[in-house]
């Protein structure tokens, strides 16, 4: 049986209520790239408190799949949120090392919970 605390509570609401100003900001104007970006990270910022708060109720087997998932949205909130904020301030920065880099580092947060495996 799950042991939901308050704080789990309002991470679900906190959760909730991201994830539909998301789809509000996202499907509000689907062509500009200011929306587009900053619905992602905001979404990505529901995810990641959503991976949290199941992460608090979890087993310990089911634990590693939602730390995970949390690390991942925790780094796709930052990627698209600089990408919102380039855009914003109308740069035009088309850097493929910029981009490569951003996802070098999400792809490096991926790696690091299968650096150090869990040992029992």
């Amino acid at each position: 049986m799950l042991d939901i605390d308050y704080k789990d509570i309002v991470l679900f609401i906190a959760a909730t209520i991201n994830l539909l100003l998301a789809g509000i900001i996202f499907f509000r104007n689907t062509k500009n790239k200011i929306n587009i970006y900053y619905g992602l990270a905001v979404f990505f910022a529901g995810t990641w408190t959503f991976g949290i708060a199941m992460f608090r109720l979890s087993s310990f087997e089911s634990a590693y799949f939602w730390m995970f998932f949390y690390y991942i949205s925790a780094s796709l909130i930052a990627i698209y949120y600089l990408y919102f904020a380039i855009n914003f301030l109308r740069k035009n920065t088309k850097s493929v090392l910029l981009r490569c880099l951003l996802y070098l580092k999400c792809l490096l947060l991926l790696l690091i919970p299968h650096s150090f495996p869990i040992r029992i």
